[in-house]
Order: C-alpha cells, then sequence, then structure tokens
C-alpha cells in the first residue's frame, strides 16, 4: 500500500471515529409509540400512594423523570421538573419521578426529594417487567420521557435543564 493511501486511511479513520462517538445514546420509548403501563408507590404523596403513572396521565401532558443516580445535573433535573410542573398547572402538566434501582443512590435520591419537599410524586422502582417496557438504558442516568394522549412524545437521555424546560414547553401547547 503507498504511503499516501495510508496516511489518507488513517486520516479517513480519525474522522469517523469521533463521529462515531458522538453518535446519539438512546434510552426510553420510542417517539410516537404508545406509553407503556407503570404501576408505582409514591413515597412523598400520601394521598396519592399505588397508583398507574401512565393511566393516571390520561389525555393530558405528562413528563416522567427515570432517575439512577444523586448527581448534581439529577438534582438539578428534578428541581426543573417541579419548576416546570408548578409553571404548567393551566395546561394540567401531570410529572412524576421514579427512581431506578437499589442501594445507596435510590437512598441518597429519596432523601434528597423528602428534604427538598418536591411537589411532584416519586417512587422507587428497583426493576421489573413493567419498566423493562420503557426501554431504558443503564448506561443513562437520566431519562426524560415526555407523554400526551398515551403517546410518547420525547424520549431524552440525560438532558439538559434547557432541554426540559424547552420540551415541556413544546409538549404544553
Amino acid at each position: 500500500m503507498s504511503r499516501r493511501l495510508m496516511l489518507a486511511a488513517g486520516l479517513s479513520s480519525l474522522l469517523v471515529i469521533p463521529a462515531a462517538l458522538r453518535a446519539a445514546v438512546e434510552s426510553g420509548p420510542a417517539k410516537d409509540g404508545s406509553a407503556p403501563m407503570l404501576h408505582v408507590d409514591a413515597f412523598n404523596d400520601g394521598e396519592r400512594g399505588g397508583y398507574c403513572l401512565t393511566c393516571s396521565a390520561g389525555k393530558k401532558p405528562t413528563v416522567v423523570a427515570f432517575v439512577r443516580s444523586a448527581d448534581d445535573p439529577t438534582k438539578a433535573l428534578l428541581g426543573e421538573l417541579a419548576r416546570q410542573a408548578e409553571s404548567h398547572k393551566d395546561q394540567k402538566l401531570g410529572a412524576a419521578v421514579v427512581i431506578v434501582g437499589e442501594g445507596q443512590e435510590t437512598h441518597a435520591l429519596r432523601s434528597f426529594i423528602e428534604s427538598e419537599k418536591l411537589a411532584i410524586p416519586a417512587a422507587v422502582v428497583p426493576g421489573g417487567k413493567e419498566l423493562e417496557k420503557w426501554r431504558l438504558n443503564a448506561e443513562v442516568g437520566r431519562t426524560v420521557v415526555l407523554i400526551r394522549e398515551h403517546t410518547v412524545r420525547a424520549s431524552l437521555a440525560d438532558p439538559s435543564t434547557e432541554d426540559v424546560a424547552s420540551q415541556v414547553g413544546e409538549l404544553c401547547e
């Protein structure tokens, strides 16, 4: 192989590899698909208790955050969800947090939600068949699913608070 050809092949691979690494990570159900059922027991909403999250959404806009870690981006996301739920009360926006897993991170997230007195229902779901239907990527710490009329409008993997605010605004239009 000539030197120039080898150099060209090497440069091409340097350009292709970063593009592949930047490929969008996916988590959550497919857009325009039916929102899967999920039964939860909200630990911070005494009057609600156990309920079907998807069923209660009905035709109203709903945003569900599936979270795995108690890091700062997750805490910021939860705060943003509470703000969005409050600012879109007139549009009857439903919001919920589902803590996925067990262990220290789960305990830390639950403590954070309780200490901040977040005004959105939160539940812990360690796993199971119902959760599998949500197609959550185990490598993603935060998955936000936007639903309206039992249809998935968007699934966001590790979104910024700005992305969530923008998507919720569109969902509530």
